[in-house]
């Protein structure tokens, strides 16, 4: 039988893994939760630690609740799109004398206004929930939702110039509105 050889690898190895399940069995030692293992099935409540990465419970109905707001404002807002397109419908209606002019200016309005929102849904689909454009003589006005407490002056901005290559219309023509 050969002996065993012992160099400097070997003792540099072992003692790297003596240190190890010695930090182990110390972190273990001092650990607030040595018990971890033994939560009674039971007991729904999750042990909390101020440890950075702890797994944490995460209570569903604070997701179900932000889901129904965001239902809620998707409602809204298709309710509005539908209203509008009932006033435009009637409008055609009162106008269809044969004024062309007037049929014209309502087709064109409408374009616009689902160009607008399809850009604004497109160009910022990671910031916003929803928009509704309405374009009248004196300009146009944005319904939006945001997903954030409220639009950031680039969101704005953005907003802005989608409204005025569709339109035309300038700062002062253009009004945005948050709908939360």
């Amino acid at each position: 039988m050969n002996p065993i050889k012992i160099n400097k690898r070997h003792i540099v190895l072992s003692s790297i893994v003596l240190a190890l399940a010695t930090a182990l069995g110390i972190n273990y030692w001092f650990s607030p939760e040595k018990n971890i293992l033994n939560i009674k099935s039971n007991n729904n409540s999750v042990p909390t630690s101020n440890n950075i990465g702890d797994a944490v419970y995460v209570n569903s109905s604070n997701v179900e609740s932000n889901k129904k707001d965001v239902d809620k404002i998707k409602l809204y807002f298709q309710n509005k799109k539908i209203e509008r397109e009932k006033n435009r419908n009637d409008l055609v209606k009162m106008s269809s004398n044969g004024d062309t002019d007037v049929l014209n200016k309502i087709v064109k309005e409408v374009r616009q206004e689902r160009n607008i929102e399809d850009l604004v849904r497109i160009k910022m689909e990671n910031d916003i929930i929803d928009c509704i454009a309405i374009i009248g003589d004196d300009g146009c006005n944005l319904v939006v939702s945001s997903k954030t407490d409220s639009l950031t002056k680039e969101m704005v901005y953005m907003i802005k110039d989608i409204i005025f290559k569709q339109t035309g219309f300038k700062n002062d023509k253009i009004k945005i509105i948050e709908k939360n």
